[in-house]
């Protein structure tokens, strides 16, 4: 069998891209260690059902990503890469399977910028570097759209059941929000098509589809709420579903609009075209490719600017549609020659200016991140893109042009990932401090710390709550440990013996990191 070339190149670029350096740098921000730390800790106790985060039960997510990080500790063991290593095979899968989709429906070209929009994608290298569950969820929900788009297109019944199935994995990575936003793109694009119709709604298999549906989801489910006497069930639908839609949760505010300005981000550099992608789209609505990618994008927008809880990764399943809206309005750009907009070269000019300029002024604003700041000018391959692609405005092709704002970013992501994160995350007080971690001494969080110890540690860690849990631990251990706290808990300790060690701003917070020993 003759190997597709071009699919090759393709995977090779996404690997290029969401594996770029994947293991270099620390587990420390907040939702990657308390994910990670999850699924180690089910993996020590062998436990396919009920999700711990230092022993305490996690309500956030169903388990579908642990299990897929468990598989990646299996071969990478409790690391980094072996926590994240699925979720960059995530990309590279959501890429390939836009390209197989795309060449089909439209063409090679459109596959292509389809995919160079996604591997290019500065927010979407970001989400597939991380040990969370988002990564899970673009690629099923992105298979989920597009093999039921293929179904209603090629008129293969059997892809409705790779569709239903992958909106059940995808419910499995995030919950609700996976069928909810799936059947809200169904009906938006049978309208768009003109297909809301009975004997359309007949054909769709539904019956099949929710047969599939529940001999994925349900066992787990099932056997979790057993485990738990219900608790899991009711943590997760009413505190990190219902909850976090109706009212701010972790200060994470949503406000309208801000899906709307994440979604542009997340296409940089091209996204300066989205109005003229839009409105090519809603006029080809009709045609069953941009129907399904233009319903899927209007919905997941749509539904995140209602919500009260808000964060950047929410607009993750629309990005790889909204690349392919981008795709094919730059393919008839191409095709038929047309003005290349000097008005949204303009607006990727100044984001592209703006972006090395204010990493470096953020940068500086913190003391300790000085030396990082400098790293920021790393970002420079992006205005140097749009400024060759502004001058080439007059004298080259479009599809030139576009080549060249990709290739910026694409260069953007490899030295970010390569040399800006590792350098920032060098900086956090979890790894800084981990010496004392590793000591031999007994090692206890004192009230709160920093969630990524307990990844660093590579286990549980005891929390003392009180004082009076403190002297107990003293006189049973009869041994000097080590406490991990931040210092607004602090305070007590020295009427305990305890001298600070270590103390250091937590990145990205205002907390103070605290480490402290006893000579006992």
């Amino acid at each position: 069998m003759k190997v597709n070339k071009h699919l090759v190149a393709v995977a090779l670029l996404a690997c290029a891209s969401f594996f770029a350096n994947v293991g270099g740098f620390p587990i420390y921000i907040l939702d990657e260690a308390k994910n990670a730390a999850c699924a180690m800790e089910m993996a020590q106790r062998d436990d396919w059902v009920v999700p711990t985060f230092n022993g305490a039960l996690r309500t956030d997510k169903p388990s579908l990503h642990y299990y897929f990080m468990r598989a990646g500790y299996g071969l990478f063991g409790i690391t980094p890469v072996g926590a994240r290593f699925f979720s960059a095979l995530m990309g590279v899968l959501t890429t390939v399977v836009v390209f197989l989709f795309v060449s089909r429906a439209a063409n090679l070209r459109t596959a292509w910028l389809a995919s160079g929009i996604l591997i290019c994608s500065i927010h979407a290298a970001v989400q597939f570097h991380l040990a969370v569950p988002d990564p899970y969820l673009i690629f099923f929900m992105t298979c989920g759209w597009l093999a039921f788009a293929s179904a209603r297109m090629q008129g293969h019944p059997w892809l409705f059941g790779v569709s239903y199935a992958s909106v059940a994995l995808a419910f499995m990575a995030k919950g609700p929000v996976a069928p909810l936003l799936f059947g809200l793109a169904v009906l938006v694009s049978l309208a768009l098509q003109g297909q809301w119709k009975w004997r359309v709604f007949m054909s769709l298999r539904l019956g099949w589809g929710a047969l599939i549906f529940l001999a994925i989801a349900l066992p787990w489910w099932v056997a979790v709420s057993a485990a738990t006497e219900g608790e899991w069930v009711r943590g997760f639908l009413f505190d990190h579903n219902l909850k976090r839609f109706t009212s701010t949760m972790e200060g994470h505010r949503g406000v309208p609009g801000l899906a709307v300005v994440f979604f542009a981000l997340a296409l940089l550099p091209l996204s300066a075209f989205l109005p003229q992608a839009l409105r090519h789209a809603w006029r080809l609505r009709r045609e069953p490719m941009i129907a399904w990618a233009f319903s899927g994008v209007v919905t997941t927008v749509v539904f995140f600017s209602f919500s009260r809880t808000f964060l950047p990764t929410y607009v993750g399943p629309a990005i790889p549609l909204g690349a392919i809206l981008l795709a094919a309005y730059f393919d008839r750009v191409i095709q038929q020659r047309e003005a290349f907009s000097v008005a949204s070269l303009a607006v990727v000019n100044v984001i592209f200016l703006v972006l090395p300029i204010g990493a470096f002024v953020a940068l500086r604003q913190d003391a300790t991140l000085h030396e990082v700041a400098a790293r920021a000018w790393l970002l420079l391959p992006l205005p140097l893109a749009g400024l060759i692609a502004w001058f080439g405005v007059s004298q080259r092709p479009a599809h030139w042009r576009v080549g060249t704002l990709l290739t910026g970013s694409f260069v953007a992501i490899q030295l970010l990932f390569y040399f800006v994160v590792p350098a920032l995350l060098r900086h956090n007080p979890v790894s800084a401090s981990a010496p004392h971690l590793h000591s031999g001494k007994p090692v206890y969080i004192y009230q709160r710390a920093n969630a990524a110890f307990v990844f660093e540690a590579k286990r549980p860690l005891p929390v003392i709550d009180t004082p009076a849990e403190l002297a107990d631990v003293l006189a049973k251990t009869g041994t000097p440990i080590v406490l991990l706290t931040r210092r607004s808990h602090a305070d007590t300790l020295s009427s305990f013996g305890f001298k600070t060690v270590f103390e250091k701003r937590d990145l990205f917070e205002t907390p103070q990191t605290v480490v402290a020993e006893n000579d006992f």
